[in-house]
């Protein structure tokens, strides 16, 4: 729950707060208060997995985008980080 190196912030219609993080390699998710929820740490090169998350976004439709610089792809991710 501890965020150290914020690549990306995106706020969801529920009022969550996902943070991309670059060298933890997760996106952590926390309430409006701040309260830690959940985090996704997917680390690799095959889908679902990222090695350098450099953003993050949420839809209307409640899909999370991430970004991957190093794998060079957007990947698409449930609100509770399933792929």
């Amino acid at each position: 729950g501890q965020v150290r190196h914020p690549s990306g912030v995106a706020v969801s219609a529920d009022n969550e707060i996902f943070v991309a993080e670059w060298n933890n390699r997760c996106v952590q998710v926390f309430s409006m208060s701040g309260t830690f929820l959940r985090r996704f740490p997917t680390v690799g090169q095959k889908p679902g997995k990222f090695i350098r998350n450099t953003g993050v976004a949420v839809s209307a439709d409640h899909e999370i985008f991430v970004n991957d610089m190093y794998n060079q792809r957007i990947q698409v991710y449930s609100m509770d980080g399933t792929f």
